[in-house]
């Protein structure tokens, strides 16, 4: 609170929509649970990023032990799979 007993307020970084800094406001900085859900998406979807450089480029630094699969993935003709990341480049998007 404030000096004068007014809650702070920041901004729904989704809606703009004035927010109180209060404990009662289980959302915040979101102004509601669909703004939160909005932000999430974004971020999911790489629409938000944190700036750096990609972490794809790390080449041969894991042991093929660990690997969950073989590094050549066979499949049966008729075979379906689920992408579980949307490409960058729009080829497919998750659950395709």
């Amino acid at each position: 609170m404030s000096s004068n007993n007014t809650p702070i307020t920041v901004k729904c970084p989704t809606c703009k929509k004035s927010v109180p800094w209060l404990a009662e406001q289980i959302f915040k900085p979101f102004c509601c649970d669909r703004c939160k859900l909005i932000d999430l998406g974004e971020w999911a979807m790489e629409e938000k990023r944190i700036p750096g450089e990609s972490l794809d480029e790390i080449v041969d630094e894991f042991d093929e032990s660990a690997f969950p699969t073989d590094r050549t993935l066979s499949l049966k003709e008729g075979a379906q799979i689920m992408m579980l990341n949307n490409d960058m480049k729009k080829r497919w998007q998750n659950g395709t």
